[in-house]
């Protein structure tokens, strides 16, 4: 009778070992172009399909958080640039506040094909990636992902994943085209932009964030406009 039992429990531990845990995010790998050519540049990313009411993290994720992270697997002569991060959301909890995105990521950056590949030849790029995907409690999460594209005369473009990628882009911080100062005040800093692309925005804006890049500042503070 007691081995029968021990037996049982044994059975009951590995079951529980087994069951995969449930993830909060659907990865891939997408890509602008569905067939490249010798000494091609383009852009792909990494895409981040996020449950509802959850959040991954911006470069600089505020109060807490890790933003997410690859290890290219690239083949010879298959070079890659950094992410260009999108516009972030500035997301609060509790007293924390925090830089992420809720419903989906699209994270891209620049790959150059050698121009010794050759039209019949594929490419593949692949990775292992790395976020943390944040609710009320935090959850690592990973993934081997790959994308083969053929090797072709002239590019195809993937229409989809190339207005994907466009419309992440497009949120990416842009050089100030006009003048910026900031002024330390008693209770912190006010900064300053003039710039005629913010112009018309600034009109019908109901607020405005400055999101730092990494420097230390009281990310909880209200910021007036």
């Amino acid at each position: 009778r007691t081995s029968v039992l021990v037996l049982l429990g044994l059975g009951l531990v590995a079951g529980a070992q087994a069951q995969a845990p449930e993830k909060h995010a659907q990865p891939s790998l997408i890509a602008e172009r569905a067939a490249v050519y010798p000494g091609d540049k383009f852009l792909g990313a990494l895409r981040l399909k996020l449950d509802d009411t959850w959040h991954v993290y911006w470069k600089n994720p505020g109060d807490s958080g890790l933003p997410p992270t690859a290890k290219w697997l690239l083949p010879e002569g298959v070079t890659v640039g950094n992410f260009q991060w999108p516009a972030p959301e500035a997301i609060k909890i509790a007293t924390l506040m925090n830089y992420g995105y809720e419903h989906e990521l699209v994270l891209p950056t620049e790959f150059s094909i050698p121009a010794t590949a050759k039209p019949g030849d594929t490419i593949t790029i692949a990775g292992k990636f790395d976020w943390l995907i944040c609710q009320e409690v935090c959850i690592p999460e990973a993934a081997d992902l790959s994308l083969t594209m053929p090797v072709e005369a002239a590019p195809r473009i993937d229409q989809p994943a190339s207005d994907a990628i466009g419309a992440s882009i497009a949120t990416s911080p842009a050089p100030l085209a006009g003048a910026a100062t900031v002024e330390r005040t008693k209770d912190g800093f006010q900064i300053a932009a003039l710039d005629p692309d913010l112009a018309e925005a600034a009109k019908t804006a109901k607020s405005i964030r400055f999101f730092p890049n990494g420097q230390e500042i009281d990310n909880f503070a209200d910021q007036p406009v």
